[in-house]
């Protein structure tokens, strides 16, 4: 079944840490389920970096409503905003353009497009952690 969540949790799943040699999987949490688990499955503590949050949110048919992503890593060795956390505002922007997406779902389908502004960085309370900002715009055509 590909209701919201699912849809939501396989798009904000399909970016990648290309920092290495081959392509990683940047893990994707709804916000508020982000965490980790031990070998065991128990849950052990904050997931560990890089990772992204988002916002599963359904308006009504035809209406919309801006959601908020989050793109957290730890903050590189040299000054200001490189490597991931830019590649990922990158990956992002190819995947929402300008005239948007649509991800279709068992009930009808949603569009993501650009909110203004669409994408920023955000200070953490913990400097060694930066975050990259992306604002969008979710249109539902759910039934």
């Amino acid at each position: 079944m590909r209701d919201l969540r699912n849809v939501l949790h396989e798009f904000w799943s399909g970016f990648y840490d290309r920092r290495g040699n081959e392509p990683v999987g940047i893990p994707a949490f709804m916000r508020g389920y982000a965490i980790s688990r031990d070998d065991k499955g128990r849950i052990a503590s904050n997931p560990s970096f890089p990772y992204i949050t988002y916002e599963v949110v359904r308006p009504s048919f035809g209406d919309f409503t801006i959601c908020t992503a989050y793109i957290w890593d730890k903050n590189p060795d040299n000054p200001g905003f490189t490597g991931l956390v830019d590649d990922v505002l990158a990956q992002i922007a190819q995947k929402i353009p300008l005239e948007g997406i649509l991800l279709d779902t068992t009930d009808g389908f949603i569009k993501l497009s650009p909110a203004n502004p669409f994408q920023d960085y955000m200070n953490d309370p913990d400097i060694t952690v930066v975050r990259g900002v992306v604002r969008y715009v979710v249109r539902s055509y759910l039934y």
